[in-house]
């Protein structure tokens, strides 16, 4: 069953992988991966993050320590350098095993024809454990709008009245790789949960017996 899951999951991704590869080198927008002027004029954003907590949380289980980010938006490149637009974001880390939703203000500084720099603050709601809104900060460079660094800042209230500041540090994937990254690590995690539980109904078994 793990295995048919994978393979349809890898199936999308060349799928997904075709379709963007027919796209015109020279098309001005929308792009389904980013690019300055003058080939693209709007693009869009598909892309997750992987990242891990840097600070001390209180939890020793590296496992806890990391925290997924999905973003969906859409891009214009204001000139040769500059482009601007806005995302919305789902969130999850499982420290507390907590899921937000958001939305962020998108800013690249395109340092050359392949490479940007992104500044992106956002808000973010919801959450079992947490008030609202949260603050997240992102800070990531990209290599032609599919794979790079991130660096995130998030500040929240925990509805228990403590704050907290956590910083992460990570890989980020976007366009196709964006795709294919959000699809396959929710698929993962499943697969994680699942496999503990049997072994947890298997402790259980034993210790019956």
């Amino acid at each position: 069953m793990c295995m048919r899951i994978v393979s349809v999951v890898f199936l999308l991704a060349a799928v997904i992988g075709s379709v963007s590869a027919q796209t015109p080198e020279d098309r001005k927008g929308p792009c389904f991966r980013g690019k300055p002027l003058p080939k693209c004029e709007v693009f869009w954003i598909t892309e997750c993050a992987v990242l891990y907590r840097l600070d001390e949380s209180g939890y020793d289980d590296w496992f806890k320590q990391l925290y997924y980010n999905w973003e969906i938006g859409y891009m214009v490149n204001r000139n040769e350098q500059n482009a601007i637009g806005g995302a919305l974001l789902i969130v999850h880390d499982d420290m507390i095993e907590d899921t937000r939703i958001g939305i962020k203000f998108r800013y690249r500084y395109w340092l050359n024809h392949r490479v940007g720099l992104d500044v992106n603050p956002g808000l973010l709601f919801g959450g079992e454990y947490r008030e609202s809104p949260g603050v997240q900060v992102s800070l990531a460079i990209m290599d032609q709008s599919m794979f790079g660094g991130n660096v995130i800042v998030e500040y929240y209230r925990y509805k228990g009245g403590a704050n907290d500041f956590a910083w992460y540090a990570g890989l980020r994937f976007g366009s196709t790789l964006g795709i294919v990254a959000g699809i396959a690590i929710p698929v993962i995690l499943v697969l994680i949960v699942a496999s503990e539980m049997d072994m947890s109904g298997m402790s259980d078994f034993d210790l019956h017996w």
